[in-house]
């Protein structure tokens, strides 16, 4: 088992929780694709394929080197990976998409490994899969309508992808933005398969499953969180397969409901059941202008520092219940290197929290 596992699962009792109190809170970066278009100054060329398409080129990769660099010195712990919209739909069928997939892993490490150099404290790698409503290229990840899309369907899709991924070993394997119940099904279906059928390819890398909602109780689809997370609890109950859970990419403005939900649900299970870790990742309230495609001015945070006193709030809800387990804080679209900057200088301050 990975330091970074035992750390994770093992809360309190765990080498990282020695001698302090409370859970170990880990950093992830912010809005990656966004960050990209501002270093870059123009749209990206595949938009099926959205900011992962800097991967076909030198000068997309060093960009994407350059981001994660961006968000490891601004202080974060983590950083996803430039695979969201990589998928294997026909209409991608021209892309080495294998490649694709391997290359930002590695793009993620080589800058996790030069700031860890830079400053002598370890950086990890979270290969993001976006759902299937992303890899649609057609606003599904917001409404969570799928049409006939079936159970096995969801699982073919993600198949390929989670195993290409986890031959390269990141630290962390993130499913994100998922807005439908039924996803949730198959992203435990496949992590089920692949520990069954090659039980080392998993590894000592750790999984989480964040949720795309649309207020603060509602998967985009409709579906209630409650029943989202009973259903997680019912196909994984020993977190086996998925092993945090949590919330992205829905405005910030809703973190304080849906973190309490989470809390409530974990605080009337079993007290011997497992916990997962809690990971909280929203973006920046910020609405898109279909028609002018750009952000609405002034729809979103006011400033880094209210984002932050945002997630300090998640975190102290969580803290108050005295449950050990790792929490995961970071960004989503709109939230830079400069919001990430915030939220760890605000985080260090009051949690003192555990620099692995």
């Amino acid at each position: 088992m990975s330091k970074l596992r035992q750390r994770w699962l093992l809360g309190k009792q765990g080498e990282a929780q020695q001698h302090h109190e409370g859970p170990v809170i880990w950093l992830l970066d912010g809005g990656v694709s966004t960050h990209l278009e501002s270093i870059l100054r123009r749209p990206f060329e595949h938009r099926s394929l959205w900011s992962s398409s800097l991967l076909l080129t030198s000068e997309g990769r060093e960009a994407i080197r350059q981001c994660h660099l961006d968000f490891f010195r601004a202080g974060s712990d983590l950083a996803s990976t430039v695979t969201y919209q990589c998928n294997y739909l026909p209409q991608h069928s021209n892309f080495d998409m294998d490649s694709m997939l391997r290359k930002g892993v590695q793009l993620t490490r080589e800058a996790a490994e030069i700031v860890a150099v830079e400053d002598g404290r370890p950086r990890f790698v979270v290969a993001s899969i976006g759902c299937y409503g992303s890899a649609l290229a057609d606003g599904s990840e917001y409404t969570g309508n799928y049409g006939d899309m079936t159970h096995n369907g969801l699982v073919d899709f993600y198949e390929r992808k989670v195993k290409i991924l986890l031959e390269e070993k990141p630290d962390i394997l993130a499913f994100e933005t998922i807005p439908y119940f039924g996803e949730c099904d198959a992203v435990v279906t496949v992590l089920k398969a692949i520990v069954q059928d090659t039980p080392t390819l998993l590894g000592s890398t750790t999984t989480w499953l964040s949720l795309a909602c649309r207020d603060g109780c509602t998967l985009n689809d409709g579906t209630h969180i409650s029943r989202v997370l009973d259903d997680i609890d019912r196909l994984d109950p020993n977190c086996d397969y998925v092993h945090g859970i949590g919330i992205n990419c829905c405005s910030f403005v809703h973190v304080k409901d849906l973190v309490q939900l989470i809390v409530q649900h974990m605080t009337v299970t079993k007290k011997s059941a497992p916990k997962r870790a809690i990971v909280i990742y929203p973006n920046s309230g910020e609405e898109w202008d279909a028609e002018k495609s750009q952000w609405r001015e002034e729809s979103g945070f006011s400033s880094s520092q209210e984002f932050a006193d945002t997630i300090l709030d998640a975190v102290r809800t969580i803290k108050k219940q005295n449950m050990d387990i790792p929490i995961i804080v970071g960004g989503c679209c709109r939230t830079s290197p400069t919001t990430v900057q915030t939220l760890r200088k605000k985080l260090d301050s009051e949690f003192h929290p555990i620099h692995s």
